[in-house]
């Protein structure tokens, strides 16, 4: 198997910006859907992340 170099690669996004854009967007469907009772279904893996708060 062919080993990567970890010198090339560099994150895209800090913590700190997908965490802003995770609360973001947590915000933006609670507005969008306060008066409604909507049920979410979590399939993939990882997913429970965003569901769980």
């Amino acid at each position: 198997m062919k080993k990567i170099n970890s010198d090339i690669l560099h994150p895209r996004f800090s913590r700190e910006d997908i965490s802003q854009k995770v609360k973001s967007l947590a915000l933006q469907i609670s507005e969008d859907y306060k008066k409604l009772n909507p049920i979410f279904i979590c399939v993939l893996k990882g997913g429970v992340y965003f569901l769980q708060t």
